[in-house]
């Protein structure tokens, strides 16, 4: 694997989470302090009811956007961004040690950092059973999602399909329970006051990964880039200093199968 050097730059790739946009990390993007890294926001590759609209398939979606060469990547993600985030560093560490699938080795991922969203088996959704609802069903929640936190305020600007795509997306997902635990740190930061996601949903995160770093909290419920925007910029923005630091220290280790994830538990309620 390509080694890097501690003058090298970084990708820091934000995915936002259900409801949301790029725009959500426009107050992060601007409080990045770090001239080293370069913030990349995305919007989910919705498919507005035309195609595939999965945890999985949003994540090779973003990654087939990704040049196959550049700087290494930091991934972020927020609420069921996270579990977009998480997919994208698992396919990107698959595929990282050799060029068969057009990923060269030099697009590391040095980072997996999760805002305000349960492990994966840990998860838990708002509102109804989206499998049993449809769109309309997701506009006449929206309002309410948005005033409890559970939801961006952009959620209410999507068109009824995408909004319905995304939460229906959210629910539907499962980790693969063979998977092995990432290869790259993850850090996460949570709302104090977001009470549907409290520190042990949190914290399972460390069963998903080799090096696991903690939570970091800030004064919040589950919108944390809204409510408590600086607070989370500084926190990602150490987060990433961090990381930054360890740059050139130590290369990846030799990949080994560490022991697998337990089986998926989904439970029903507020993420």
């Amino acid at each position: 694997m390509t080694a890097t050097t501690k003058n090298q730059r970084v990708d820091l790739l934000c995915i936002p989470g259900a409801g949301g946009s790029a725009m959500t990390f426009h107050a992060l993007v601007r409080r990045m302090l770090s001239e080293k890294v370069s913030t990349v926001p995305f919007d989910l590759p919705r498919a507005s009811g035309r195609g595939s609209s999965d945890v999985r398939s949003y994540a090779q979606q973003l990654l087939d956007q990704i040049a196959p060469a550049g700087p290494p990547l930091i991934l972020l993600g927020h609420s069921m961004g996270a579990l977009v985030a998480y997919e994208m560093a698992r396919t990107a560490l698959w595929e990282a040690p050799t060029a068969e699938a057009g990923r060269p080795a030099g697009r590391r991922v040095l980072h997996l950092i999760v805002l305000a969203s349960p492990a994966p088996d840990r998860l838990a959704t708002p509102g109804p059973d989206w499998t049993r609802t449809g769109p309309q069903d997701a506009t006449a929640l929206a309002d309410s999602l948005v005033a409890t936190g559970e939801l961006p305020a952009a959620a209410t600007s999507l068109p009824p399909q995408e909004l319905y795509d995304d939460l229906r997306a959210w629910q539907t997902y499962r980790p693969d329970p063979n998977a092995q635990p990432l290869q790259a740190p993850i850090t996460v930061v949570g709302g104090r006051y977001d009470t549907g996601t409290g520190p042990e949903r949190l914290e399972r995160w460390s069963a998903f990964t080799t090096d696991w770093r903690g939570v970091r909290w800030v004064p919040a419920r589950h919108d944390v880039l809204g409510e408590a925007g600086p607070y989370t910029a500084r926190a990602v923005d150490a987060i990433v200093r961090d990381t930054l630091r360890t740059i050139g220290k130590k290369e990846t280790a030799p990949y080994a199968a560490p022991e697998r994830v337990d089986s998926p538990i989904h439970e029903k309620g507020t993420p």
